[in-house]
C-alpha cells in the first residue's frame, strides 16, 4: 500500500510537471509568434521630451518628423566635429538628401547571400572583395566624369551607408572607425551633405542610415563672364519670369541647399547645346529649333553621357527628347530676343 501511495503521489507531480511544462512550451510559442508579428521599435531622438514626445508639438512623433530629427542629429554632430577640427560646416543640400534615400533603398534589402560556389569563408569574403573592387572602379569612373562633364559642378561624391545602430551617436561612432570615410567628410574642399534615415523592419538591421558629402568644382569656365554679361542676365530675368526665380538662380548659382539646381558656385548652365559632348546631371542648355522657330531651355533628366552628333528636334515646353546616350525635358521656351543675345554672346567668343 505505501509503494501505491508513493506511486500516486508521482503521478500526480508528473501530470503537474507536464502541465507546466505545456503551458511554459505554449508561452514561448505565443511569445515568439507575438514577436514576429510586432513591430520592430523605433528610435527615439535625442531631442525629445522626458515622455519621448516631439517638443514642437508636445505629441508623440510622426514618422516624419522623427526621420527628420534622427537626420538633423547626425548632421549636427558631424558639423560639430568639422567646426572643431576649424573647417566650415556642410551645408543641408536636398539633392544629395534624395540621392540617399534612393541609395537606402538600394542597401536596405535582405542581407546578400553568398552564391553556391563561394559558400566557404575565404570564398565568401573573396566575393565580397570582387564586389567591392567592381564598386570602387564603377565610382572613380563616376568620379572622372563628373569633373569633366559640361554643367556639373561637383569634383566627388562621398556615400557612406550604416546599418543597425538605434541612435544618432552610435552612428557617428560607426562613421569614425572608418577612417577613410570620416577623413573624407572631415575634408575642407567638401562643401555639402545629405542624410537619410529609414526604418525598414523587414531587413535584418531594421535601421538604416546614409550620409552623402560633395567637393564642390570650379565654376564651369566661361559662365562667370557671362552672367556678368547683359546676355547672362537676360536669360536669368527670361526664366525667372517663366519658371520663378529658384529655377533662374539654379543656372547660375544652385539651389535646393547647393547642389539642387546643378551645384554651389558654377549652377547648372552648360550654354547653347553642343554635338558628340559629355554632360553632366542636371545640365541646361539653350536649344535652337530648326526653321526659325523659339529657342528653348532644356535640362537633361536621368543618367550622365554624350549627346549625338545632330542637334534634338525640340518638342513644346514639358516635353522630352532623347539624344544618344541622354535625355532631356525642354522646361521653357527663351524669348527671340533673348535668344538672339545670347547667340551674339558665344558667336564673339569664337571670332
Amino acid at each position: 500500500g505505501k509503494l501505491l501511495e508513493i506511486f500516486k503521489i508521482s503521478l500526480m507531480r508528473w501530470r503537474q510537471f507536464s502541465k507546466l511544462f505545456k503551458n511554459f512550451l505554449l508561452y514561448q510559442w505565443k511569445e515568439g509568434l507575438i514577436s514576429k508579428t510586432q513591430p520592430a521599435p523605433v528610435i527615439v531622438p535625442e531631442a525629445a521630451d522626458e515622455d519621448g514626445n516631439n517638443p514642437a508639438t508636445g505629441l508623440p512623433y510622426t514618422d516624419e518628423e522623427r526621420e527628420t530629427a534622427l537626420e538633423d542629429e547626425v548632421l549636427t554632430k558631424i558639423n560639430a566635429a568639422r567646426i572643431s577640427a576649424g573647417l566650415a560646416p556642410f551645408e543641408r543640400s536636398a539633392t544629395l538628401d534624395r540621392q540617399m534615400t534612393n541609395r537606402l533603398k538600394d542597401w536596405g534589402g535582405d542581407p546578400l547571400a553568398p552564391l553556391p560556389e563561394f559558400s566557404a569563408r575565404d570564398g565568401y569574403l573573396e566575393l565580397l572583395l570582387r564586389q567591392q573592387s567592381i564598386q570602387q572602379e564603377g565610382k572613380d569612373l563616376h568620379d572622372r566624369l563628373l569633373s569633366g562633364a559640361q554643367g556639373v559642378v561637383a569634383k566627388s561624391i562621398i556615400e557612406a551607408a550604416t546599418a543597425g545602430q538605434t541612435s544618432s551617436t552610435d552612428v557617428i561612432g560607426a562613421l569614425r572607425r572608418d577612417t577613410t570615410t570620416w577623413n573624407k567628410l572631415m575634408s575642407a574642399d567638401a562643401t555639402e551633405a545629405g542624410v537619410r534615415y529609414q526604418r525598414n523592419p523587414n531587413s535584418a538591421a531594421t535601421h538604416h542610415w546614409g550620409v552623402s558629402a560633395l567637393t564642390s568644382a570650379d565654376v564651369p569656365t566661361g559662365n562667370t563672364a557671362f552672367f556678368a554679361d547683359p546676355a547672362g542676365q537676360a536669360l536669368v530675368a527670361a526664366i525667372e519670369g517663366a519658371l520663378g526665380p529658384v529655377a533662374a538662380s539654379a543656372l547660375h548659382s544652385g539651389a535646393d541647399g547647393g547642389s539642387g539646381g546643378g551645384g554651389s558656385g558654377g549652377g547648372d548652365w552648360a550654354e547653347p547645346w553642343a554635338a558628340t559632348t559629355y554632360y553632366g546631371i542636371g545640365a541646361t542648355v539653350q536649344g535652337k529649333r530648326p526653321g526659325g522657330g523659339r529657342d528653348c531651355l532644356a535640362k537633361m533628366t536621368g543618367r550622365y553621357g554624350r549627346s549625338g552628333e545632330t542637334e534634338p528636334i525640340w518638342p513644346s515646353a514639358g516635353g522630352a527628347i532623347g539624344d544618344f546616350e541622354i535625355s532631356w525635358t525642354v522646361l521653357s521656351d527663351i524669348p527671340e530676343e533673348t535668344a538672339a543675345t545670347i547667340d551674339d554672346y558665344y558667336a564673339s567668343l569664337i571670332l
